[in-house]
């Protein structure tokens, strides 16, 4: 049976910090600070307010323009071009590119 000596400090491997111990030490600089929101997304997030407040008035076009959709179906699309296009392909049967040009049109005709 070997017995094992103390032989002193362990050595830590050159990639550790000597002051380091086994345990994961809290961090403390900034670059853990809680994300504060960036000038730039908040701009873009007005824009999206718009965008959405002006489609909610559209809907009424958009619902006389296909009436075979419901206004909830408009009014979840929020007028994203591809989502609109999708719901008019798929409840009139007609091809991608009919449905993308019939949309292209209607939000060119109306400023969105």
């Amino acid at each position: 049976m070997k017995v094992l000596m103390n032989q002193g400090p362990t050595q830590v491997p050159p990639h550790i910090p000597a002051n380091s111990q086994n345990f994961p030490q809290r961090r403390t600089n900034d670059k853990h600070q809680p994300m504060q929101a960036q000038p730039h997304r908040l701009e873009g997030l007005h824009g999206v307010d718009e965008i959405r407040a002006k489609w909610k008035l559209q809907v009424a076009s958009a619902k006389s323009a296909w009436d075979k959709l419901t206004e909830y179906e408009l009014l979840k699309s929020e007028g994203h071009q591809q989502k609109l296009s999708d719901l008019v392909r798929g409840r009139y049967v007609i091809s991608r590119h009919e449905s993308d040009r019939q949309v292209k049109c209607f939000l060119n005709e109306h400023g969105s």
